[in-house]
């Protein structure tokens, strides 16, 4: 509701992070956000794109193969973006590539669909 009222109200580009809400409603629902289902995901994409939003951030960038890496202990500090911890863990709690990446074709149709900007986080800064 609050994001419709925001978009209705001005001209300027407004975006979401649809991961942020998958999470949400995963954890209200199951208490723990690697039950998250890659269906809920898509479907809170497809939402969140067709609520007339210009922008969505993704977390491409943190794939298995990267999360593998980063289980050896060489990184001064932790994951220290939402996003990427949440991907990360489910990752591993699922012992799947990160959806997102995985299917990165099927991201594309729906921002092409719904003419969005894909922005893509930041999910492993440097450390």
């Amino acid at each position: 509701e609050i994001r419709r009222r925001i978009i209705a109200e001005t001209d300027l580009p407004v975006g979401s992070v649809p991961l942020y809400s998958a999470a949400v409603e995963t954890t209200r629902k199951y208490g723990d956000v690697r039950k998250m289902s890659k269906q809920t995901l898509w479907e809170k994409i497809e939402e969140e794109a067709s609520g007339g939003i210009s922008f969505i951030t993704v977390h491409t960038g943190v794939s298995e193969k990267i999360v593998r890496r980063f289980q050896k202990g060489r990184r001064l500090i932790n994951i220290v973006s939402r996003g990427g911890s949440i991907i990360a863990c489910w990752i591993l709690a699922n012992r799947k590539e990160n959806p997102l990446l995985a299917d990165f074709g099927r991201l594309l149709k729906i921002a092409r669909k719904y003419r969005l900007t894909l922005s893509l986080g930041d999910g492993l800064r440097p450390g």
